[in-house]
């Protein structure tokens, strides 16, 4: 009962992020610029998120869409610990968690 839930749970995760990154709010736009990534970097990342979102919710693509999250929350986490941003590698690792739920639970 739980798991639909957290499937739920994440799909809204990288559906959050797919918007935020696409718009550039909450200062992303300057996160990826500082880090060295062209604007279009973020615009891919976004539409990433935005499919893994879409296969998250189809029960028949559910691991399909938790494997592409958990390789952007890879690279994310990987860019978030050689900056030495710890706050932002919890909630990376919190999402890897959600993850490998997910999986396991298919």
């Amino acid at each position: 009962m739980i798991a639909p839930v957290l499937n739920w749970f994440l799909a809204l995760a990288f559906l959050a992020g797919a918007a935020l990154n696409a718009t550039g709010l909450l200062g992303r736009r300057e996160c990826f610029r500082r880090r060295g990534f062209p604007d279009r970097a973020r615009h891919l990342v976004a539409a990433l998120e935005l499919v893994s979102a879409a296969l998250l919710v189809i029960p028949a693509t559910r691991v399909l869409g938790a494997l592409l999250g958990g390789c952007l929350a890879a690279g994310a986490l990987d860019t978030v610990v050689d900056d030495r941003e710890w706050g932002h590698a919890l909630a990376v690792l919190a999402a890897i968690a959600l993850i490998v739920i997910t999986i396991g639970n298919d």
